[in-house]
């Protein structure tokens, strides 16, 4: 993955620069020779992280967003997930179908846990992705799937391990304390194990998602979804 970062925020372009040496980036001193290009606004040639506190009303060609003046493990999470659009060029339901695929057509059991905050915030998000990186296996994948959303591909692992990983998590979460907060927020788990009858990943997404709008609202800890 080479990146091109142009930004007058020295301070958040040295983070960024290395968080991609840390994710197993290149920083490039030509435009001509990136993959992705990171800076205030949309490169006309190259797919865009955008560096803004607002997501900007265009996103032709743009890839993420990420906020200024943010910590190292903030831009080193979000690389993580770049580095796997850039390198395979696949969205995480891409991705997802590629391991349903190795799944059915060579009989390895893969589980699925989708964790959610009961809010949006940022610190608690990125804390709460460092615990599932620290405990994850070297064959699990731990992304981000949106603000307040982490998803987990475990394979080699069933139902009943991906219900292990995440109690393990739900528990670490409460004992995590953050600045001017009383308490970590909700987290809630939507997990299940992939079967033949999974056609592909928007099915298998959807599902999970509407488990965990239904977990947040009753309460429910870890939801498993058939």
């Amino acid at each position: 993955m080479r990146v091109y970062i142009d930004l007058s925020d020295e301070e958040t372009k040295q983070n960024l620069l290395q968080a991609v040496s840390m994710c197993c980036g290149l920083a490039v001193a030509d435009e001509k020779d990136a993959d992705l290009f990171v800076g205030e606004k949309v490169h006309p040639l190259l797919d865009t992280v955008i560096v803004s506190k607002s997501v900007p009303e265009n996103l032709n060609q743009v890839v993420d967003v990420v906020l200024p003046k943010q910590s190292l493990d903030y831009y080193i999470m979000k690389f993580k997930l770049l580095y796997c659009y850039v390198v395979t060029h696949c969205s995480v339901e891409a991705f997802l179908d590629e391991e349903i695929y190795k799944s059915q057509r060579y009989d390895i059991p893969l589980s699925i846990a989708m964790v959610r905050l009961g809010k949006e915030d940022e610190l608690a998000v990125r804390t709460l992705y460092s615990c599932a990186k620290r405990q994850a296996r070297a064959s699990d994948k731990v992304m981000l799937y949106d603000k307040n959303t982490l998803i987990t591909f475990l394979p080699y692992t069933q139902i009943e391990g991906a219900r292990i990983f995440v109690g393990r998590l739900l528990r670490r979460s409460r004992r995590i304390k953050l600045p001017k907060s009383t308490h970590f927020p909700q987290v809630v788990s939507a997990i299940c194990q992939v079967t033949t009858q999974v056609a592909d990943s928007s099915e298998l997404i959807l599902k999970l998602e509407d488990a965990l709008s239904n977990a947040l609202i009753k309460a429910q800890q870890i939801v498993v979804v058939e």
